[in-house]
């Protein structure tokens, strides 16, 4: 792998977050293994018909950004715990958003967490008027 030969302070932010592991073998030799990390986070869509478009934008976002932070967007599915039957097996559609290493992760996460504050607010403010109503 020649993208995790440098590891000095200057070219940790490129290259990927990697784990290394020793373990002992029977015959008293240690066996190497490194595991490639890519950082990940989930973005729930509120309408799982809006995933593919919120997922484009999400690309465009953050390639417009500068430095462009490389992103991969997956669709997933995953139980959603906060789903009046979670227990039921029922399934909801999250975007997986990996990234190259942590500190990419960090700031798209920064620039996430205002929008989805607006947005929570939004929902209860909607879920008050239901309720009143």
């Amino acid at each position: 792998m020649t993208g995790l030969s440098c590891t000095c302070s200057l070219c940790a932010p490129l290259n990927p977050f990697f784990f290394v592991f020793f373990t002992p073998q029977q015959d008293a030799s240690t066996f190497k293994a490194t595991y490639v990390y890519e950082p990940y986070f989930y973005v729930g869509v509120a309408d799982a018909r809006f995933c593919a478009d919120v997922a484009s934008m999400l690309q465009r976002r953050f390639e417009s950004t500068s430095p462009p932070l490389p992103l991969v967007v997956e669709v997933v599915d995953k139980e959603d715990l906060e789903l009046a039957n979670h227990l039921a097996g029922h399934q909801r559609k999250y975007l997986k958003l990996k990234f190259n290493n942590v500190s990419d992760m960090m700031n798209a996460r920064k620039e996430l967490q205002p929008i989805v504050a607006n947005n929570q607010v939004r929902d209860m403010g909607a879920y008050i008027l239901l309720v009143l109503y």
